[in-house]
C-alpha cells in the first residue's frame, strides 16, 4: 500500500464544494418549477416561492430546546430497541481475540499493528450496521406506527425533526465509540506493556553500575553510580538521548554508555514500546548520475512504482527539502528516521546492509544560476558566472542582454516568458530570507548585516517577472538593466551570502524491513570545506535558508540500489503518547459513523426502512471500496476503462493496450466521454469515505496528522451535513404521512 501524506488544500475544497452544491441547488430548483408548472400550472413556482420562504423561516425560528428533547426522545428508543446488545458481540470478540492475535506475526512491532488494526477495525465495524439500521428505520417506522404524527402537532418543526433524530443517533454513536474505544485501549496496553530494563552495565575497569530503565514515549533510566552510591536520573524522548546524557555524565566509564544502548535495543526489540511518532516530512526531488536534476530516479523494473531508486557510487541522490525548520521548534538536534529499501544486483556482503549517507546542502549559487538562465538562448550564458560567484560578470550579462531586448535584436519565444518569468520569481524568493536574516544563537555564527539595496535587487526581479508575465518589452528591459547593476555593486555581498555548501553526514548502515534513527547535533563538521573557511558549521545559522533545510541521500555501494520514497524519510519531533494517535484514529471513525447516521435518517424522510437500509449500505460499500477505482475510471487513468469501450473490448476479447480502431473507435469516442460525465456526477454524491481510514497511522506508530488526515474527514462530513440535512426536511415536509 503507498503511505504518502499530502496537506489538505482546504480553500480548494470549499471552492469545489460550493460549485457542485450550487450547481445541484440550481438544477433542484429548475426541475421542481418544472414539476410545479405541470401540476398547477401559473401557480407553481409560487408554490414552490412559498416553500423556500418556509424553509428559511424554519431555520430562523430553530429551536435547540426542541431539538434537544428529540434526540433525547430518540436516544432513549434506541436503548430500548437493546441498542447496546453489540456489547454483547464485542465482549466476545475481546474475549477470544487473543487466542488468534497473540503468534500473528514474529516481529513485536509488526505484532502491535496486527493488535491495533484489529481493535479500530472491530469497533468501526460492529456500531456501523447498528446506528445504518435504527437511523434508516427511524423516521418510516414512526410514520407507520403513527408516533409521528403525534409530534407534528406539537409546535416542532419538520427541520427540528430531522436533525433532532441525527443528534440522538450521534449521541449513541458516541456512546459506544468511547466505551469500546476505552475497552480497546485498555485492552492493548495490557497486552504491550511498557518494557522495562534492570541490569547491572560494567565499566571498563569492571565496576558494575546498576540500571533502572522505562520505556515509554519518552525513556527514563535511573543508574546508580558505584563511587559515590547515589542514584542519577536520566530522561530524553528517545535512547539516543539518553545515552548521550550517561556518556556525558560518566566521561571515566565510556563502557556503561555503549553498552546501555546495546541493551536498550535489546528491550526494544523483543518488546514494542507504544507511543505515537510525530514525523515531519519534506518534499521530494531527485538527481541523476551526473547530478543534474531529474523527475525521478533510476527504473530498477519494478512494477511497483511507489518507489524510486538510486544508483550506489555515482552522483545519483535523492533531495528531500524540508520546511519550517528552526531551533525554537525542534531544538538543538534533529532526529532523522529513515525506512529505505534496498535493490542489489549482486549478492555483496550479504551480513549488512547497504551504506547510506547524509549530506546537508545549502545550494543557493546553483539555485540563483538556474533561476537566472531558466530561459535557455542567451540567458544560458548567465548560469556559469553566476555558479562561480562571479556576478559581476553576470550583472554585463544582464546588461548585455537588457541591451539586445530594447533594441529588437533579441526575440523572446513564446515558450521563453513563462520560464523567464518563473525563474526570476524564484530568485527573488531566494533573496527575500535575507531581508530579515535570523537572530544570533548560543555558539552560531552572527547573523548576516542588512542589506542597504536588498529590496532594490528583490524589487528589480520582482519585476522581470512582472514585466515577462505582462510581456512588456520595455519594462523588461529596464529591469535587466536594473537588475544587472545591482549585481555589479552589490557583487562582494552577493559572493559572500549566496554560498554552496556540502556537509556530509557520519555513514549509515539501512536495515532493511525495519527503521534507522540518526541523531544529527547542531554542530558538523565541514569535511569538505566548501565554499567557507569555517571548520565547523552551525546546522541551523549556515545550513538552513529561509526555514529549509536540504538533505541529500546517497547510496555507497557501488553497483547497488537504494529505493526511496517521501515518507521513507522523516524529521521525527518529540514522541506523542500512545494515547494521543489512538484517539485520534477513534475520532475519524467516529466523524464515518456520524455521516452513515446522516445518509440513513435523510433517506429514510423520503424511502421506506428497508429501501433506505438498502441506500445507505450501498453508499457506505461504494464509499469505502469502490470510489478510488470509480475515480480512475472517471479520470480515464485506467487504460480502456470507458464504459462502451470496455464493453466492445470483452465482446472483441482485446486488452487494454491495444488500440480500437474503425467502427469500435467511433462508437466509444462518441458515447463514452457523456457517460463518464454522468458517472462524474455520481461520483459527486458518492462520498470518499477513504478519507476515514487513518487507522495505518495508529498501525505504523505514527501520530495522525491534522492536515492530512483529520480535516479531510471533518471537512466531508460536513459538507455532506448540509445538504442532506436540507434534502431531509423538505422530503419529510412534502411528505404524505398518511403514506406508509
Amino acid at each position: 500500500m503507498q503511505f504518502d501524506p499530502q496537506p489538505y488544500d482546504l480553500w480548494a475544497g470549499l471552492k469545489y464544494w460550493g460549485a457542485v452544491v450550487g450547481v445541484c441547488l440550481v438544477l433542484v430548483l429548475a426541475l421542481s418549477v418544472l414539476i410545479s408548472l405541470l401540476l398547477a400550472g401559473g401557480r407553481g413556482p409560487q408554490r414552490v416561492g412559498r416553500q423556500i420562504l418556509d424553509g428559511f423561516r424554519d431555520i430562523a425560528d430553530l429551536s435547540f430546546r426542541r431539538v434537544w428533547a428529540l434526540a433525547m426522545l430518540t436516544f432513549r428508543e434506541s436503548m430500548r430497541r437493546k441498542a447496546l446488545g453489540v456489547f454483547v458481540v464485542f465482549a466476545v470478540l475481546f474475549m477470544f481475540a487473543g487466542w488468534f492475535l497473540s503468534d500473528a506475526n514474529p516481529r513485536p512491532d509488526l505484532q502491535l499493528g496486527v493488535y491495533i488494526s484489529f481493535v479500530l477495525t472491530a469497533v468501526s465495524w460492529l456500531i456501523l450496521p447498528v446506528l445504518l439500521l435504527l437511523s434508516c428505520w427511524s423516521i418510516p417506522e414512526d410514520t407507520r406506527t403513527r408516533s409521528l404524527h403525534t409530534v407534528v402537532t406539537k409546535p416542532a418543526r419538520r427541520l427540528e425533526i430531522v436533525l433532532g433524530r441525527m443528534v440522538g443517533f450521534w449521541m449513541l454513536g458516541t456512546l459506544l465509540v468511547v466505551v469500546m474505544g476505552a475497552v480497546s485501549y485498555v485492552w492493548v496496553v495490557r497486552n504491550f506493556p511498557a518494557p522495562t530494563l534492570e541490569t547491572e552495565l560494567l565499566a571498563a575497569d569492571g565496576t558494575a553500575y546498576p540500571v533502572e530503565a522505562r520505556l515509554t514515549n519518552r525513556v527514563r533510566v535511573g543508574i546508580t553510580d558505584p563511587n559515590g552510591g547515589e542514584s542519577k536520573r536520566f530522561d530524553g524522548p528517545d535512547d539516543l538521548h539518553v545515552v548521550q546524557q550517561v556518556r556525558d555524565e560518566f566521561p571515566d566509564a565510556p563502557g556503561v554508555s555503549e553498552q546501555l544502548s546495546l541493551e536498550l535495543a535489546d528491550v526494544r526489540a523483543d518488546h514494542p514500546v507504544l507511543l505515537s511518532r510525530d514525523p515531519l516530512y519534506g518534499n521530494l526531488s531527485y538527481l541523476d548520475r551526473e547530478g543534474n536534476p531529474a523527475e525521478r530516479g533510476t527504473n530498477v523494473g519494478d512494477e511497483w512504482k511507489y518507489r524510486s531508486y538510486i544508483a550506489g557510487g555515482t552522483r545519483s541522490r535523492a533531495v528531500w527539502t524540508f520546511e519550517k525548520i528552526a531551533p525554537n521548534i525542534l531544538g538543538d538536534t534533529l532526529q532523522f528516521e529513515s525506512s529505505f529499501e534496498a535493490f542489489r544486483t549482486h549478492k555483496g556482503d550479504i551480513e549488512t546492509g547497504l551504506m547510506a549517507q547524509f549530506i546537508f546542502t545549502k545550494n543557493l549559487r546553483e539555485q540563483a544560476s538556474r533561476a537566472v538562465s531558466a530561459p535557455g538562448g542567451r540567458f544560458a550564458a548567465l548560469s556559469r558566472p553566476v555558479q562561480d560567484g562571479a556576478f559581476r560578470r553576470a550583472g554585463d550579462e544582464l546588461r548585455t542582454l537588457a541591451d539586445g531586448i530594447a533594441k529588437r535584436q533579441l526575440a523572446l519565444t513564446a515558450e521563453q516568458l513563462p520560464l523567464l518569468r518563473e525563474g526570476y520569481g524564484r530568485l527573488a524568493a531566494l533573496l527575500e530570507p535575507f531581508r530579515n536574516p535570523p537572530p544570533a544563537h548560543a555558539g552560531g555564527s552572527q547573523p548576516a548585516e542588512s542589506w542597504e539595496r536588498l529590496p532594490e535587487l528583490i524589487e528589480a526581479a520582482r519585476g522581470v517577472e512582472s514585466a515577462a508575465a505582462a510581456r512588456d518589452v520595455a519594462r523588461l528591459s529596464a529591469s535587466l538593466q536594473r537588475l544587472g547593476e545591482l549585481f555589479r555593486s552589490e557583487e562582494q555581498r552577493l559572493e559572500r551570502e549566496l554560498v554552496d555548501l556540502r556537509v556530509p553526514f557520519t555513514p549509515f548502515e539501512v536495515h532493511e524491513y525495519g527503521r534507522d534513527l540518526n541523531l544529527v547535533p547542531r554542530k558538523l563538521a565541514n569535511v569538505l570545506g566548501s565554499r567557507t573557511d569555517k571548520a565547523v558549521v552551525d546546522l541551523y545559522d549556515d545550513l538552513v535558508h529561509g526555514g529549509t533545510l536540504r538533505v541529500e541521500v546517497a547510496c555507497l555501494d557501488a553497483g547497488q540500489y537504494l529505493g526511496v520514497a517521501r515518507p521513507d524519510l522523516f524529521i521525527r519531533l518529540p514522541d506523542r503518547p500512545f494515547l494521543s494517535g489512538f484517539a485520534k484514529a477513534l475520532f475519524a471513525d467516529w466523524l464515518k459513523l456520524m455521516l452513515v447516521v446522516v445518509f440513513g435518517v435523510t433517506a429514510g424522510c423520503f424511502l421506506k426502512g428497508p429501501v433506505a437500509a438498502l441506500l445507505t449500505f450501498t453508499l457506505v460499500i461504494l464509499g469505502s471500496f469502490f470510489h478510488g477505482f470509480m475515480g480512475q475510471v472517471v479520470t480515464r487513468e485506467l487504460e480502456g476503462s470507458g464504459p462502451v469501450e470496455s464493453a466492445i473490448r470483452i465482446v472483441l476479447q482485446t486488452g487494454p493496450t491495444v488500440p480500437l480502431e474503425g467502427w469500435a473507435k467511433r462508437i466509444s469516442d462518441l458515447v463514452d466521454p457523456a457517460l463518464l460525465k454522468w458517472m462524474e456526477g455520481v461520483l459527486y454524491i458518492i462520498p470518499d469515505l477513504g478519507r476515514y481510514s487513518v487507522a495505518h497511522y495508529a498501525v505504523r506508530g505514527l501520530d495522525v496528522p491534522w492536515s492530512a488526515a483529520l480535516l479531510p474527514a471533518v471537512v466531508t462530513t460536513v459538507a455532506y451535513f448540509i445538504p442532506f440535512l436540507l434534502l431531509g426536511y423538505y422530503s419529510l415536509k412534502l411528505r404524505e404521512l398518511e403514506a406508509k
